[in-house]
C-alpha cells in the first residue's frame, strides 16, 4: 500500500518484541491499525536502520520482510539494555 498526500489518518511507527518495527495507519479508535510494512529481523536494529526503513516506506518502498518467529526474551533484554540508560 503506497502512502499518498492528503491522507487524513495518522501514520504510526510501532515496535513490539515479536514483530520488531512496523509502520501502520491508524484506523478508528478501538480498531486494529492497518500495517503497511514490517522492518523484519533483527527485532532491535540500529536506529539508522529504522530511519532508513521509515524513509523507504514513505518514498513508496515495501520496507522489510514479514516477521515469522519469536525471539529469546533474555537475548532481547540484552540487546535493549543500551537504550534503557
Amino acid at each position: 500500500m503506497a502512502l499518498t498526500e492528503g491522507t487524513e489518518r495518522d501514520l504510526m511507527l510501532v515496535w513490539s518484541d515479536v514483530h520488531g518495527w512496523s509502520i501502520a495507519v491508524e484506523t478508528a479508535p478501538f480498531e486494529t491499525p492497518v500495517v503497511l510494512a514490517h522492518l523484519g529481523h533483527p527485532v532491535v536494529p540500529p536506529p539508522r536502520e529504522v530511519a532508513r526503513f521509515v524513509a523507504d516506506v514513505l518514498a513508496g518502498g515495501s520496507g522489510g520482510t514479514e516477521p515469522t518467529a519469536k525471539g529469546n526474551r533474555q537475548a532481547l533484554a540484552v540487546r535493549l539494555r543500551p537504550y534503557a540508560d
